[in-house]
């Protein structure tokens, strides 16, 4: 069963996005949009261990990964250009820009990757992760 490190990895995302949050610094969560965001990793950290756990109804565990994968996307996306939107960025050099279009690709194509396996697999090979009835679908 290798797709348990999804669980693994879920809890990873959980435990270190409300780690640092809380280790470092709580009054980013004054801002809304930063609170959303982090609300958003977690979220998508939760699904993604549901997903690996194997408790999920009629076996459709790459449905809760794909759906984690999507909101992680979306928050590493949402981090990197709430700043811009918001006219506190401090990617203003070359170099912060170039970070701000890799992130953005970055989190878009984790974002693309999940929507593919909500959709059961149609570009990603999900038959690597568990045989079964993800091959007779296909």
């Amino acid at each position: 069963m290798k797709r348990r490190w999804f669980l693994i990895l879920g809890f990873g995302i959980i435990v270190s996005n409300l780690g640092f949050l809380f280790a470092f610094d709580t009054t980013v969560l004054d801002n809304p949009a930063t609170a959303a965001m982090n609300s958003v990793l977690v979220l998508g950290g939760v699904l993604m261990a549901i997903g690996g756990a194997g408790v999920q109804p009629q076996g459709r565990w790459y449905q809760f990964v794909g759906a984690g994968d999507v909101l992680i996307g979306l928050g590493m996306t949402a981090s990197y250009l709430l700043p811009i939107v918001y006219g506190t960025s401090p990617y203003g050099s070359t170099e912060g820009i170039l970070l701000v279009i890799c992130a953005v690709a970055g989190g878009g194509s984790l974002a693309f990757m999940g929507f593919d396996w909500i959709r059961g697999g149609k570009h990603f090979d999900l038959s690597t992760f568990e045989r079964g009835p993800i091959l007779a679908s296909k």
